[in-house]
């Protein structure tokens, strides 16, 4: 089968190597003349007129032949076939008309400098000859031209439309430069007005004020024995302000972790105090408070590790985390200090408060709706959790050898400290 290149002609322009191309680059590269390969390299160099020509001649060859005579499947075999190709030996196998011989022999020279040009193969009589009789390829070429035209022409209808469009374009962009004039001109006459009106103003406010200033007061005057009677009845006993101090004192009792957190794997977690540590970090495990199964609870941490995780799992499956992480668990829901998320089985979402340490995270789980929300630094995040396991326990860990967290609050709230959200964004399932 013969494979054309008609529209290769003049498209031949690749510099650098081709040692990988599509198959139809390989095909395009069977119409380069010997001087567009480097020798043994494989890679197509500038090219001239003289290409053309050369394409030319091998579409012509093909033609009247019907056969290849250009092979290979890569840059380097496609090469060393257009270098050893000898177009005497072609015509006289394919017993090519003497008229048309010598033609074909000066478009397929393999020097470029001795190759016909566009002007020499018109002027050429084989080429005259090829055309004027009814052949293949003079059937082609005239078929080629009648297409050419036809395209020539709905060019030009193309053309003229394109300036019959400017041209009404043109006009709108003048109608529309005119109306913006005229808008300056009204926002030249509104600030004119504007600033008669600021004149107006200014010129009337020394007796506006003064007159505010009297009736200012007239009302002081008025009011002055009814704030000395207020004054009088607003003194508490000194037993009040004693019970209230001491009120604040016990609401500031610090949290003692231990009482808060009651399952951990001790080879991996200190917890002393009101701080929860990380001494040994060859495995993810986490830290876990008692069961919790109605009502409304919360808890708060200080974020004083880089790397946290931080939420609530199902109470049923928590014992399992001893052994292997949290994370894993389809019944969880958690916020992330290494991936700034809240992430669960369903849901991924980016924290809208960057992690940073130092944040207070807080957590509060309403058992009754089955909602779960995060907050960092008292701000409510975007997201939040909807079915979440009951009863469930709240979980934490640290990634980090030697770092901690702070529990600063946990127990059950009597009113909930969230706002109302939009939609639930992740369910735990």
């Amino acid at each position: 089968m013969c494979c054309l290149g008609w529209g290769d002609i003049g498209g031949a322009v690749v510099d650098g190597p081709m040692k990988t191309a599509s198959a139809a680059e390989y095909q395009t590269m069977k119409f380069w003349g010997p001087e567009m390969y480097a020798v043994g390299e494989g890679k197509a160099v500038s090219v001239s007129q003289a290409g053309d020509m050369w394409a030319f001649g091998l579409i012509v060859l093909q033609l009247l032949t019907g056969q290849e005579w250009i092979s290979g499947t890569n840059g380097m075999e496609i090469g060393e076939s257009v270098r050893g190709f000898d177009v005497g030996s072609v015509c006289k196998k394919a017993k090519i008309e003497k008229s048309v011989e010598p033609v074909l022999c000066l478009l397929l020279h393999k020097n470029p400098q001795l190759r016909l040009s566009s002007a020499e193969l018109i002027r050429s009589s084989g080429l005259r000859s090829i055309l004027g009789s009814e052949t293949p390829l003079s059937q082609f070429l005239r078929e080629e031209l009648e297409t050419t035209r036809s395209h020539l022409d709905t060019t030009r209808t193309e053309l003229d439309t394109t300036k019959l469009t400017v041209g009404k374009l043109q006009s709108k962009l003048s109608e529309s430069e005119s109306k913006v004039a005229q808008l300056e001109q009204k926002c030249t006459r509104l600030e004119k007005e504007i600033g008669q009106l600021r004149t107006n103003v200014t010129d009337k406010e020394p007796k506006q004020k003064e007159e505010e200033s009297e009736q200012l007061r007239r009302d002081l005057r008025n009011k002055a024995p009814k704030l000395k009677a207020k004054k009088k009845s607003s003194t508490q006993p000194q037993q009040t302000i004693q019970k209230t101090k001491a009120d604040v004192a016990t609401n500031s009792q610090q949290i003692v972790a231990s009482d808060v957190i009651v399952a951990f794997s001790p080879d991996h977690f200190r917890v002393s105090g009101s701080t929860v540590r990380r001494i040994n970090s060859t495995s993810w495990v986490g830290c876990f408070t008692k069961p919790v199964s109605k009502g409304i609870h919360r808890m708060s941490i200080t974020k004083e590790a880089p790397f946290v995780m931080f939420g609530v799992c199902d109470a049923a499956e928590y014992p399992n985390y001893l052994k292997s992480t949290v994370f894993e668990s389809p019944k969880a829901a958690m916020m992330d200090g290494v991936g700034g998320d809240l992430r669960s089985a369903s849901l991924v979402r980016l924290i809208n408060t960057p992690p940073q340490v130092g944040q207070e995270w807080s957590a509060e789980a309403d058992l009754e709706k089955r909602t779960l929300h995060f907050f960092i630094d008292g701000v409510q995040q975007e997201y939040y959790f909807g079915n979440i396991p009951v009863p469930l326990v709240f979980a934490l860990d640290v990634f980090m050898q030697n770092t901690s967290v702070g529990i600063t609050f946990w127990g059950e709230l009597k009113k909930s400290k969230t706002k109302a959200s939009s939609s639930v964004e992740g369910a735990i399932v």
